[in-house]
């Protein structure tokens, strides 16, 4: 809004908000004013993650552990 408003310059505005001149430009034009606010830089998936049924085995696996009486750390279970 202060670019609008001409209270800033883009270059200066570009380097108080750690933008380059371009990328600014370029993402309000892109979108507008929405399209400048902070985006979260974490990923949409994640490549490495445990699988949701290696997951429940482990989960199962402490359960009977615990309940047996027998520790259930990841070396245990491993």
């Amino acid at each position: 809004m202060k670019v609008i408003t001409k209270e800033l310059s883009v270059t200066t505005a570009a380097k108080k908000y750690g933008y380059s001149r371009q990328h600014l430009l370029a993402r309000y034009k892109e979108g507008g004013l929405d399209a400048v606010d902070p985006r979260s830089r974490r990923p949409h998936t994640t490549s490495n993650a445990t699988s949701s049924q290696v997951r429940d085995l482990i989960v199962e696996l402490r359960l009977q552990l615990t309940k047996d009486g027998l520790d259930a750390d990841p070396v245990t279970i491993a």
